[in-house]
Parts: structure tokens; C-alpha cells; sequence
């Protein structure tokens, strides 16, 4: 299972939009990409956007969510080779 769905583009009834449903039901946190308005290719991201997943414009974003920033530097400080 993963950590979480980032969908970066699709229609409002694109299979993307699917799996971030059923990741939402899993509890995981689902995050997308922006895109303009015009393009039927982010309709889908707009809506999950609109409907609360986590809007992403860099990485850090969901590093920052997941805390796998903060995890990793636990491990090497418990490591310290």
C-alpha cells in the first residue's frame, strides 16, 4: 500500500481520480497538481483540490505531509555510522 496518491493530471472521470478515492477511504492522503481552469486534462485534479486533497506545486510539500523528511533524519541520528 502506498503512502499516499498524487494525481497530476485527468479528466473528471479518469481512473486517477478513482484511485485517490480509494485512497481516501484508506485513510491516505491524497494530493495534487493545480492546473488552468481551461483544460479538461485538470478538471479532475481541480476537483479533488476543491474536495480537500493537498495541492502540490514542489516536492517539499509532500515530504513535509508524509514526514518522511523528519523519519529519515531519525533513522541516520539513531544510525550515526
Amino acid at each position: 500500500m502506498s503512502l499516499g496518491v498524487l494525481v497530476t493530471e485527468g479528466t473528471e472521470d479518469s481512473g486517477a481520480l478513482i484511485t485517490a478515492q480509494n485512497a481516501k477511504e484508506f485513510g491516505r492522503p491524497v494530493f495534487a497538481v493545480p492546473g488552468p481552469i481551461t483544460s479538461n486534462l485538470s478538471k479532475g485534479t481541480n476537483k479533488l483540490l476543491q474536495q480537500g486533497a493537498h495541492a502540490v506545486v514542489d516536492i517539499e510539500r509532500i515530504l513535509d505531509i508524509l514526514s518522511i523528511q523528519k523519519q529519515a533524519k531519525a533513522i541516520v541520528n539513531k544510525v550515526k555510522i
